[in-house]
């Protein structure tokens, strides 16, 4: 399995496995946040130095793709890993 293997090279207590309703926040390394005093939301985000892992399905790749490329020019001290599967090849 995929995920086994990851995790066989991947530090396991920082890898984080992202659902797609997670991209857009904790892909980002957002884990929650505050209204400020002019109700302005700022976000808190998580610690250095974790591990998301990424594993959309081909169809939805590209939107992946894109929101990892917004949460690394963010958040340059978190690593991403990014497993798309082969569907439909030829062998």
């Amino acid at each position: 399995h995929v995920l086994d293997y990851i995790n066989s090279w991947a530090e396991k207590e920082k890898l984080i496995l992202l659902t797609p309703e997670e991209w857009f926040s904790k892909g980002h390394g957002i884990i929650g946040g505050v209204k400020g005093i002019n109700d302005i939301w700022t976000p808190k985000h998580a610690k250095n130095g974790n591990t998301y892992l990424w594993m959309p399905l081909p169809v939805i790749a590209d939107v992946a793709l894109e929101e990892c490329r917004k949460a690394v020019h963010k958040r340059t001290d978190a690593v991403h890993i990014f497993a798309i599967p082969s569907l439909f090849t030829p062998r």
